[in-house]
């Protein structure tokens, strides 16, 4: 099984971000226009420091497009990453840890696994072990070889293998 990472979420204030967005960029390139005509009007009355006054308009109003997209630019990364690690959150409350490899559970009669611990420990990546031999399993995006002889004690919904280990602490 190949080894997946969890999607950014769109939602519906993603959709109206990008709504907007246009919306912005529209209202921008209306007043651009503008300011084109306007500057052509003043050329043509031979109206020159109103020009160049129009032209400095329309340089600063490209400069402040330019932050704008930047900063929407900058809004939808931290909203994809804000999203990304909800996803990841949520995948790691239903994981549970059984000796050398993940599990997730999703109800009693939906575990499933096992997966690689270094993977989604370092890269937050499910990859589902391989069985390599008869009790080992093998990770083909780490290389990482793992016992699994006692992956038969897959947890049940409600099972932690924290919760013993501390209570035999």
């Amino acid at each position: 099984m190949p080894a997946f990472r969890l999607a950014p979420l769109r939602s519906a204030t993603h959709s109206w971000f990008v709504e907007k967005s246009r919306h912005d960029m529209i209202q921008f390139s209306n007043v651009l226009d503008l300011l084109r005509i306007l500057r052509g009007t003043a050329q043509s009355l031979g109206l020159a420091p109103i020009s160049q006054g129009l032209l400095d308009l329309q340089g600063q109003l490209l400069h402040l497009q330019v932050q704008v997209l930047e900063q929407q630019m900058e809004t939808r990364l931290m909203q994809d990453e804000a999203a990304r690690l909800r996803g990841c959150l949520t995948t790691a409350r239903r994981l549970q840890r059984v000796h050398e490899a993940y599990f997730v559970v999703n109800s009693d009669t939906d575990v499933r696994g096992p997966y690689c611990v270094t993977c989604w420990d370092r890269r937050e990546v499910l990859q589902a072990l391989v069985e390599a031999e008869e009790g080992a399993g093998y990770c083909p995006n780490c290389k990482a070889t793992v016992e699994t002889s006692r992956k038969a004690e897959k947890p049940k919904s409600g099972y932690s293998l924290r919760a013993e280990e501390q209570s035999a602490a």
